[in-house]
């Protein structure tokens, strides 16, 4: 019998046997939608910082407000009026504008603000824990428990009334700034932002470069500043978008019932257009004196939502791999 000749086969190279089992990283799209709301987002930013810089001022139509008074709406689209003006003449496009940046200015503000606080507090109680995070965490705790709006309506009306306002009452409507509202809304938006970086403090506190930090001798602060904020704030910006789309929800809601910007005074908000436009003027007459605006309102804070998602989606699949 001769023997069978039999050759061996050559290992594959190391390299090549890591790429087999080592699924490599795939960097996903953000996608059409995602692109599609930034595109809106950033045209609104836009559109409120031209009409600042520019100083446009605000234009009364009789004419054009006799046409929507007669049912004629229609009639009100022009190049000067693009949106087409209300019962009184006032045009669209400049409430849809002003409205717009005060929104955005009382969201952002907002946001920011609790940043601030909720973000040191919740810092301090995943770090230290112990007593400094029950005695805050019962606070953020209680602030939780109160009811939103009856809360809201407490705090505008206690600053209105340390601004030396006169008369206060719902009936009148409340006389409410820019600022006091934004101050209201990060009151009542702190105790969230405090769970998120509280949660997120604890995770980071237990990580091994926290570790070595205390190891050589780092004081709270810089562990704090160096080490846990720069972590903690990729999450948190995340989460901030999609606050920010809430706040606009509540301030949309306020100026709707007539306690927040624009209450009594000429100052445009995009609920108060929603209200003057469902309340002053039949929607079968007029629709787009109160559509225009929820529409502008709706796709805000959609794009807000779906543009805090995606980040939220990129930074878990980060951390997944890390």
């Amino acid at each position: 019998m001769s023997a069978v000749a039999t050759t061996a086969t050559p290992a594959p190279p190391v390299a090549a046997a890591l790429d087999r089992v080592a699924p490599k990283k795939v960097k996903r799209p953000m996608g059409v939608p995602f692109w599609c709301a930034v595109t809106w987002v950033g045209g609104v930013i836009l559109s409120t910082t031209f009409v600042t810089l520019n100083h446009w001022k605000k234009e009364v139509d009789f004419l054009a407000g006799a046409e929507v008074a007669s049912g004629n709406w229609t009639k009100t689209f022009s190049w000067t009026h693009p949106l087409g003006v209300d019962g009184a003449g006032n045009d669209t496009l400049w409430e849809l504008t002003t409205g717009a940046k005060n929104s955005l200015i009382i969201a952002f503000t907002t946001v920011l603000l609790g940043f601030v606080i909720g973000g040191a507090l919740g810092m301090a109680a995943g770090y230290f824990r112990g007593r400094v995070d029950a005695v805050l965490s019962f606070f953020t705790t209680a602030l939780l428990s109160l009811p939103p709006l009856l809360f809201i309506i407490l705090l505008i009306s206690v600053l209105s009334a340390s601004a030396g306002s006169a008369e206060f009452g719902i009936e009148q409507g409340l006389q409410s700034s820019v600022m006091k509202v934004s101050l209201a809304l990060a009151v009542l938006a702190t105790p969230s932002l405090f769970r998120v970086v509280r949660a997120s403090t604890i995770q980071y506190a237990q990580r091994e470069f926290v570790t070595a930090a205390r190891t050589m001798g780092a004081k709270p602060a810089r562990v704090l500043v160096r080490e846990i904020l720069p972590n903690v704030a990729k999450p948190l910006l995340a989460f901030g978008l999609v606050s920010a789309g809430g706040v606009m929800v509540i301030e949309g809601s306020l100026s709707f019932l007539g306690i927040g910007v624009g209450a009594g005074t000429g100052t445009s908000a995009w609920g108060k257009m929603i209200q003057e436009g469902a309340s002053s003027q039949d929607l079968r007459v007029a629709p787009n004196i109160a559509l225009i605006p929820a529409l502008a309102l709706f796709l805000t804070v959609v794009s807000l939502n779906f543009i805090g998602d995606k980040f939220r989606e990129r930074l878990e699949v980060k951390q997944g791999n890390i």
